[in-house]
């Protein structure tokens, strides 16, 4: 509502006092109004996760969901309200999935922008129940080479070795009992690597997750071809050929010094989308599972968030290595996924096993 006061209304206090009378019980039933407004999103804010779990519940079970519309053509990927692209920023995507979340509390959910919520994907609700509030992505650091001497491994079984920048395997390691992946995606891994991975993927499809092996066992020669792939690639980008094999260093390891070649390490993504898509709300489910429950298993997360500072690599969600139950959970009690100075090679190197 407009009111126009025109010279006319001015021209005695007694209009004056009038019009003032007018507008004093408007602008309280504003200010009622937006009271009332806030608190009524606070109150649907709680309501919308409810919302979300009875539907997964519902779909998962077969019980009927709570004040829920259920579209007939449904996909299991189908997205949650709003519907819109998702961030760019993959840490982004819990709070996306469940309409946004309010800054201030970690567990209030905003109201979808519009409509009542539909199909609830596995992931969607993986996330929203797991993941309410993604930590802010740092920064890329300088490109590092780890401090310390050089060492070529001669251990004849080298699953505890640890392998980085400057501690390399022989071209002529192959490890031993490689047997074929039956699992989606394929590959080789060790046989006690195989037996761990099956019990991951059980425990992740059993969420209503769908991983997928994205790569395995690479050999030394085909380490080689992987490096120089990603080399040729930076090469494209016009820069010299030594920034571009720094850069491709910086996710790809060189061979004899990738922990590919130990037959215990895989690259873990959904079966739904590209390997390395950060954006894909399935792989950042799959992701965030791994985060939670990988050393449950056995495994580790070889590149944290945060450590390339230390590590020498770019943050791998999707990188992990096999080194058993005992070892992996005494790494994940010291906080290694935290922002302390735990990673895997320094827990390996430490309990000198190789």
């Amino acid at each position: 509502m407009v009111i126009e006061i025109t010279p006319r209304n001015l021209t005695s206090p007694k209009a004056q006092k009038s019009e003032r009378e007018m507008l004093l019980p408007l602008i309280g039933a504003m200010i009622s109004a937006a009271v009332f407004s806030y608190i009524g999103l606070s109150i649907n804010s709680q309501v919308n996760f409810v919302r979300l779990e009875s539907i997964w519940n519902a779909q998962t079970s077969g019980a009927p969901a709570l004040n829920a519309q259920t579209s007939t053509n449904s996909s299991p990927t189908e997205q949650f309200e709003p519907s819109a692209d998702l961030p760019t920023d993959p840490t982004a995507l819990g709070a996306y999935l469940v309409s946004g979340l309010d800054a201030k509390s970690p567990t209030s959910l905003q109201p979808a922008s519009t409509g009542a919520v539909g199909a609830v994907s596995a992931p969607q609700y993986y996330l929203a129940k797991n993941r309410p509030v993604a930590p802010k992505v740092k920064t890329i650091s300088p490109i590092v080479t780890p401090s310390g001497p050089e060492l070529t491994a001669s251990c004849n079984d080298c699953k505890y070795f640890p392998v980085n920048k400057k501690w390399t395997l022989s071209s002529s390691y192959i490890p031993a009992n490689l047997t074929a992946v039956n699992l989606p995606g394929g590959g080789e891994l060790t046989k006690a690597t195989l037996g761990a991975m099956t019990e991951l993927f059980s425990a992740a499809n059993a969420q209503g997750l769908k991983p997928k092996v994205n790569s395995a066992y690479r050999s030394f020669a085909k380490q080689q071809e992987t490096f120089n792939y990603w080399y040729q690639g930076e090469l494209r980008k016009g820069i010299t050929p030594l920034k571009a094999e720094q850069n491709a260093n910086r996710y790809s390891a060189k061979p004899g010094h990738s922990e590919h070649q130990l037959g215990t390490t895989a690259d873990i993504s959904c079966a739904n989308a590209s390997g390395f898509d950060r954006t894909s709300q399935c792989n950042n489910a799959i992701w965030a599972f791994i985060k939670d429950n990988a050393h449950r298993y056995g495994f580790v997360i070889s590149y944290p968030q945060g450590k390339e500072g230390i590590t020498g690599y770019v943050y791998e969600p999707w990188h992990i290595r096999f080194v058993g139950v005992e070892l992996a959970t005494e790494l994940h009690t010291r906080g290694y996924l935290g922002s302390n100075g735990w990673y895997l090679t320094k827990f390996l190197q430490e309990k000198n096993l190789y």
